[in-house]
């Protein structure tokens, strides 16, 4: 649909907070003339239009809610709800516990996405946000997904053998790219480190699944029961070959919840870790959205990278161009009055007003009293015998 086709919410907003910069897209936080916030994603290349139209029409906690998408200003974008909630990517470490509840929130997801015939094709920290999630029985988190329709492989040190060959994304790419969200989340680094594209294809592709348990052991972090229960999910996910990983979403969903179980302790040992983890995850939340908010009230706040035409906008800037004119007359006036004449002395003032005003008499006088010719007969009369002397009373 084309920009003047349809009203774009993009021509209400009112406030912007550039929050991040790349390659890719820059990412800005907008809010509208109401109050609502929202995210934009400002591409600098094309994204997949028909895989997010599609997205746009999932209704799941765990994927944002697409608001808008097209072409302005010859700049694909996309427009999506803010999410309240920290990215993954700014957390060191987790839990295995968390780590592992928190990848099968994502397997669910991304398989209601599969129904609507979509895979996420970019699996990375940064695509992933820990939201809090609301309930009155307990405290839990939700993991939430954004930036679908990406061209091209994602990101390098996350993406399946397969995509740095061109093939597009599928069941299974997402799942050697959980496989390695998963280390990223419980080491806090990536597993494979690599420099350019020709390096990371062919890192991902000869990856030694013994050397990731060895990985784990040496961190000192691990108890060798939680490296155990993790080998059958990076055999089934961080294989080169996409026919021997798991069958499907399904099934890798079956190798968490097993290891999850021996790890986790049983569900009041996971409750309470949850709770425990959703108490660190408030601050951090709380503490960006002040951050946010106060960088929305600040006038010199991140300039739009389009053209506003929001109503808004332009009543402000009228009411600042009469409120500038009111205050350049007042300063000429001042100007005036201090750079002005002498001020007259008060008797002299008043000599000038009466001396004003005799004249002004007259000339009315004069404009108003009729010549002689034009005075009639009976006016004559009475001014002669007006001149006539009056006798005296004796």
């Amino acid at each position: 649909m084309s920009e003047s086709e349809r009203h774009s919410l993009l021509d209400d907003v009112s406030g912007c907070v550039r929050l991040h910069q790349g390659g890719e897209a820059d990412i800005y936080l907008l809010c509208l003339g109401h109050g609502e916030r929202l995210t934009l994603k400002w591409f600098q290349g094309p994204f997949n239009e028909a895989l997010v139209e599609n997205v746009s029409k999932i209704r799941d906690c765990g994927i944002y809610r697409i608001r808008e998408f097209g072409i302005r200003e010859n700049h694909p974008y996309q427009l999506y709800d803010f999410i309240e909630g920290v990215s993954s990517d700014s957390i060191s470490v987790m839990p295995v516990a968390i780590a592992l509840k928190a990848l099968r929130q994502l397997v669910a997801t991304l398989g209601k996405a599969r129904t609507a015939g979509v895979s996420h094709g970019d699996l990375n920290p940064a695509n992933v946000i820990f939201s809090r999630k609301v309930s009155d029985s307990a405290q839990d988190f939700q993991t939430v997904l954004i930036d679908w329709g990406i061209v091209g492989p994602g990101a390098l040190a996350f993406a399946a053998p397969e995509r740095f060959q061109g093939k597009p994304a599928d069941e299974k790419s997402d799942i050697f790219s959980l496989g390695m969200l998963l280390y990223r989340w419980l080491v806090g680094e990536n597993l494979v480190q690599a420099q350019n594209f020709d390096d990371f294809a062919a890192e991902n592709s000869k990856l030694d699944l013994t050397v990731v348990s060895e990985k784990l052991f040496l961190s000192g972090r691990f108890s060798p029961e939680e490296i155990s229960s993790l080998e059958p999910v990076w055999r089934k996910t961080l294989q080169e070959i996409p026919e021997e990983r798991a069958e499907d979403l399904e099934e890798l969903d079956e190798l968490l919840e097993i290891a999850l179980e021996k790890i986790g302790g049983g569900e009041v040992a996971l409750a309470s870790s949850v709770k425990k983890w959703v108490g660190l995850l408030e601050p951090q939340i709380q503490k960006l959205g002040q951050k946010f908010s106060l960088a929305l009230e600040n006038p010199q706040c991140s300039p739009l990278p389009f053209k506003n035409s929001s109503p808004k906008i332009r009543k402000n800037r009228l009411k600042y161009a009469v409120l500038g004119g009111v205050g350049i007359l007042a300063a000429v006036i001042a100007l005036l009055i201090v750079l002005g004449t002498e001020t007259p002395d008060v008797d002299d003032t008043g000599e000038l007003i009466l001396r004003k005003s005799r004249d002004l008499n007259m000339d009315l006088m004069e404009e108003s009293s009729p010549s002689e010719d034009q005075v009639p007969d009976s006016l004559s009369v009475n001014r002669l015998l007006n001149d006539l002397p009056i006798p005296s009373k004796e």
